[in-house]
């Protein structure tokens, strides 16, 4: 009944994605809300617990920022009593600006400038305004880097705004309907508002669908067309689909 921990933890869990999505859901039950509040103010402190927790300072390296953050996680990894994770988070088939160092800084320089967290649920209108994760950046270090020791020219690798929608999607709209239900709240018509401002995603499934003249306006077209895909054309269920009935009688 930790309703800010339950959502530190499925946001982390979003910026994972596919790929890593378990692996950095796993990251927020080794690390939990409370230890990151003691950590807040020093994002250097955030990027060590962060990619500490994610095994991914354990190997030597001659990288000074690397050594940096692997003796600051050495000792919070002691004061705190941390486990890490048994296995890294993937790179593999991950474009650069998705590996999971990036995600995870990013994630901490949100956690850094938006101290309350549970502000982005708790108040409807914090998406459009005071909201520290659209355009999060990383820190300098990252700035020219994507993985430790090897450098590039300086890119500022912001939360961009498919990626906070996708986070909006997926994590913040679907939680904000959840809790405001279970305090009594009605915020169901902001909730489908926000659907219908966001951009429908394209992927296979929404193609799909297009192709059989099924209008996608929005996200919310294609996120019901993704639950219809999953919950009836995966499962053969085609009987009780009006689409399905009316694909059969053509």
């Amino acid at each position: 009944n930790n309703w800010e921990e339950s959502f530190y933890r499925l946001l982390l869990k979003s910026f994972g994605l596919n790929i890593n999505g378990e692996a950095f859901y796993e990251i927020s039950n080794k690390l939990p809300l409370n230890i990151i509040r003691k950590e807040q103010t020093n994002l250097m402190h955030l990027e060590a617990l962060f990619i500490g927790t994610a095994n991914l300072l354990v190997s030597e390296s001659e990288d000074f920022y690397y050594n940096t953050l692997r003796k600051t996680y050495n000792y919070l990894q002691q004061k705190y009593n941390l486990q890490q994770l048994v296995k890294a988070p993937s790179f593999y088939k991950s474009r650069p600006d998705n590996f999971p160092t990036i995600r995870l800084v990013q994630f901490a320089s949100f956690i850094h400038h938006q101290p309350f967290l549970f502000d982005l649920i708790r108040n409807p209108e914090s998406i459009s305004s005071n909201n520290h994760l659209l355009g999060a950046k990383v820190s300098d270090y990252w700035k020219t880097h994507y993985v430790f020791g090897k450098e590039h020219g300086s890119k500022s690798k912001f939360v961009s705004q498919t990626f906070y929608e996708l986070l909006l999607i997926n994590t913040i709209l679907p939680f904000q309907y959840v809790y405001h239900q279970q305090v009594g709240s009605d915020v169901i018509e902001e909730v489908l508002q926000h659907y219908q401002s966001i951009n429908t995603e394209k992927n296979s499934t929404t193609e799909m669908f297009k192709k059989l003249l099924v209008p996608v306006k929005s996200s919310l077209d294609s996120q019901s067309l993704l639950f219809l895909k999953k919950n009836y054309c995966d499962l053969k269920r085609c009987l009780n689909c009006e689409i399905g009935i009316k694909l059969m009688i053509r």
